[in-house]
């Protein structure tokens, strides 16, 4: 047959593609080792670029990781639980020394409690008369917002625990909260815990929490902790944890889940 063999556009021969796949795979376990710890993204980029493209973008995606992992394991989360309950007599505190117990098993946070009955001093147990941003320059601010207000600065992540009120959140958290503007607050997560004495957990709470939050700047996760019959004296055991097996138990690592996840990238975003 004299017709000559059909064309295949630029495929190469099998030998012609040796040194190609040879360079793919070089970058491939230079990244490999990026993730998996055993090269810094710096001499993995030199083996990259020798053995191909300089594949920067993936060398600096790889690097992020890698210092993001590292941030995690040096320096835990700065995680600010605000509590909204201001009666003498609630179980608030319970509430709040559960997800403590549950951060402690978890590890990677470095937790602190604002609670508006003893926080300065009983300083937010009083309506708000003027905001922390209202102040000018040079006019003396009351030590209890300078401190709170560094404290939440400072912070990586927020979690609103607070009882659901007529339906909605309780105004000693509000109160306390729009002492600070957005700014303090912005480009944080957050979290919602609710809780009430019926059935559904504080759940109309946590959806008026979450426009709350979100027009304060720290977006709240998905994931709620709510804890339905939250008086009922069988709910905590005697160490002051909720069963593990229960909805509510797990409702709160899920939350924590995604809050943790969420926070460390934002912080890494940040210090950029």
């Amino acid at each position: 047959d004299s017709r000559s063999p059909p064309k295949y556009g630029s495929l190469r021969s099998p030998l012609r593609c040796v040194p190609s796949l040879t360079r793919s795979i070089g970058r491939t376990e230079a990244l490999y080792n990026i993730f998996r710890g055993r090269n810094s993204a710096k001499e993995a980029s030199g083996s990259m670029l020798r053995s191909g493209k300089p594949l920067q973008r993936f060398v600096r995606a790889a690097s992020q990781r890698q210092q993001s992992t590292l941030l995690k394991a040096e320096q835990p989360l700065k995680t600010v639980l605000i509590l909204g309950s201001t009666r003498e007599k609630r179980v608030g505190g319970r509430v709040a020394d559960h997800l403590l117990s549950t951060m402690q098993d978890r590890g990677g946070h470095d937790v602190t409690v604002l609670d508006p009955r003893t926080t300065g001093d009983g300083f937010f147990m009083r309506l708000m008369e003027k905001a922390h941003f209202h102040y000018k320059e040079g006019e003396e601010l009351p030590a209890a917002l300078v401190e709170t207000h560094a404290l939440l600065q400072e912070a990586d992540a927020y979690i609103a625990v607070t009882p659901e009120m007529n339906h909605t959140i309780a105004p000693g958290l509000v109160n306390l909260m729009n002492y600070f503007g957005s700014s303090t607050y912005s480009q944080k997560p957050s979290g919602i815990a609710t809780y009430s004495a019926g059935m559904w957990g504080g759940a109309r709470c946590g959806v008026a929490l979450r426009s709350y939050l979100g027009e304060l700047g720290c977006m709240p996760v998905s994931a709620t902790f709510q804890l339905p019959g939250a008086w009922k004296p069988s709910t905590f055991d005697g160490s002051g944890r909720l069963d593990e097996g229960s909805a509510a138990a797990k409702s709160a690592h899920r939350m924590l889940e995604q809050l943790e996840w969420t926070a460390d990238a934002m912080r890494a975003k940040r210090l950029q």
